[in-house]
């Protein structure tokens, strides 16, 4: 029988509130938390605002219209619903909802917490699982407002804790059916957690492997044996996850939402390229000091080579996520299941196995630490940068509202490079209830007041010299691409961080130099901006 260690109300509020001390010194360290919007994932809280607002419609209005369009191409079925439902709780307003995302992070810190505090036993070892589970590349999930992989990580983590709990005490079956409602749930909020349900279905199986120190010849009759009452478990998720899988899969195909379909006209090579991707980029300092630690493990080698299991469960949690994101690779956000496997294997498991002794104990520490230093140096490189972003975007919103209700023509030229940006920028305008400005189009090098994205059968196409103010993406920014194909000469240029605005120079006369140092923004900590 698993014996998982017992965890004190005392020690919960302890690192509950630790966590909340890390989470929200961290995010208002940054200055993430009050950055303001971005022009990624973000028009949707201001579209559910003007709808709300403008629109007269209700919640229950919202939520279909999202759905009618959201189930042709995903699998959201929970997102959607508690996203639009917090928007029309709170409004948009992104300091709130920043708020809302970093609590999220805290319940789903000390429930990783939890779970391996019930492995390991050792608060320290737990507690550096959930840190090294959460910072890193991946920490965009701490200040990014639309990603879905907060609301289903936490999913996982109640329902492996459940399982857990149930491992403890096999009469208690009603943990193990509640372990199967939130495997369910996670993959309904993103769908890369439907893929960590086999994980959790032969977790009851590896753990048995693993106290019983079944080696692999002659493993399935022994199991047969030592698993009775275990198998019913396995058997109900993985049911659940062919049942989830074959529904997306007839209802969708394999080509619905392009970073991770599948087809015909993709080479091995291309497989091949963005798998080493994957591990060279937000992955990186797992893949490099994973090695090392590897050695380490080898070192010993007579001790652990029973130890399979712990490899193989491994490996059903990781392996599946490469597959699904083998087309476009997998970076930031997304690494999220990745990391937690790799992070049992090399924390929970090793820690628990008890072989480590001497100065190898030690190394093995200091190149664990070493990795979530360089994971924090990224979490913190990425953060300012988020803050950057987010203080050009909104400043150049409130410029465009500003400017707009002056009665200047303002002209947006960052589709070209990123059409959720003109999205954005709509969606602001009218959730402030204000009339859209005017987009470029590249095709015919004029103004429109109809954003390209949207393809209208008829648009009004104007003269670009007719407009007041211009502002694009300059190389501070990520989604630049190349800058406009415009005569600027009769403009005043101001950088505000990562986009560049232009003033007509009877404009600047007009609105006073003062009105301009005001959209300077502050440079990252490393010199991007200046």
């Amino acid at each position: 029988m698993f014996e998982g260690k017992k965890i004190s109300i005392k020690e919960l509020v302890a690192v509950t509130a630790l966590s909340i001390l890390v989470v929200f010194g961290v995010v208002c360290g940054l200055g993430t938390l009050t950055s303001g919007w971005h022009l990624v994932d973000d028009h949707e809280f201001l579209e559910f605002q003007y709808m709300f607002k403008y629109q007269g419609k209700s919640l229950w209005d919202v939520i279909k219209w999202a759905m009618s369009w959201d189930t042709t191409t995903r699998n959201n079925f929970l997102y959607y619903p508690l996203r639009i439902t917090m928007c029309y709780l709170v409004g948009a307003d992104s300091v709130a909802i920043s708020i809302i995302k970093a609590a999220e992070i805290v319940v789903f810190m000390v429930l990783l917490y939890a779970c391996g505090k019930k492995i390991t036993g050792n608060f320290l070892v737990s507690l550096f699982f959930a840190f090294t589970c959460l910072v890193g590349y991946q920490s965009a999930l701490w200040w990014k407002l639309g990603p879905e992989q907060v609301q289903a990580g936490i999913c996982f983590g109640i329902s492996f804790l459940l399982l857990l709990k149930w491992l403890e005490a096999p009469d208690k079956r009603h943990f193990a059916v509640w372990s199967i409602v939130f495997s369910v749930l996670m993959g309904f909020f993103h769908e890369s957690f439907i893929l960590v349900m086999p994980f959790l279905a032969l977790f009851p199986i590896y753990e048995k492997i693993n106290q019983q120190g079944i080696r692999f010849k002659g493993m399935i009759k022994k199991l047969k044996k030592e698993c009775t009452g275990l198998w019913w478990y396995t058997i109900a998720v993985m049911i659940c996850c062919a049942v989830v899988l074959l529904e997306i899969v007839l209802r969708l195909g394999l080509n619905s939402y392009d970073p991770v379909s599948f087809d015909q006209s993709t080479s091995i090579y291309q497989y091949i390229t963005t798998f080493i991707y994957s591990l060279k980029d937000g992955l990186k300092w797992y893949y490099y000091f994973g090695i090392a630690l590897l050695g380490v493990i080898l070192t010993y080698y007579d001790k652990v080579k029973d130890k399979w299991a712990d490899v193989v469960i491994s490996i059903v949690f990781i392996a599946p996520q490469f597959v699904l994101y083998s087309k476009e690779g997998i970076a930031e956000r997304y690494i999220i299941p990745v990391v937690i496997g790799i992070a049992m294997l090399f924390i929970l498991f090793v820690y628990r196995n008890g072989f480590l002794d001497g100065h190898r104990k030690r190394i093995y520490a200091v190149v664990l630490a070493l990795m979530l230093i360089l994971n924090i140096r990224g979490m913190v490189v990425e953060g300012d940068y988020f803050r950057f972003r987010g203080e050009s975007v909104t400043k150049v919103l409130t410029t465009t509202k500003d400017m707009s209700q002056k009665g200047y023509k303002v002209m947006c030229c960052l589709g070209n490079a990123n059409p959720e940006a003109d999205w954005t920028v709509d969606m602001y305008m009218k959730s402030e209830g204000l009339p859209d400005v005017y987009y470029l189009n590249t095709v015919m090098n004029k103004a429109t007041d109809v954003r390209p994205m949207l393809k209208a059968d008829s648009v009004n196409l104007y003269d670009i010299d007719e407009m007041d103010v211009i502002y694009a993406y300059n190389r501070d920014d990520r989604h630049f691409v190349i800058e406009p194909n415009i005569d600027f000469s009769d403009y005043v240029q101001k950088k505000c961080g990562s986009i560049d605005i232009y003033f007509k120079k009877e404009v600047v006369d007009e609105i006073g130099e003062e009105y301009l140092e005001k959209l300077s923004v502050r440079p990252t900590l490393y010199g991007i901006g200046k």
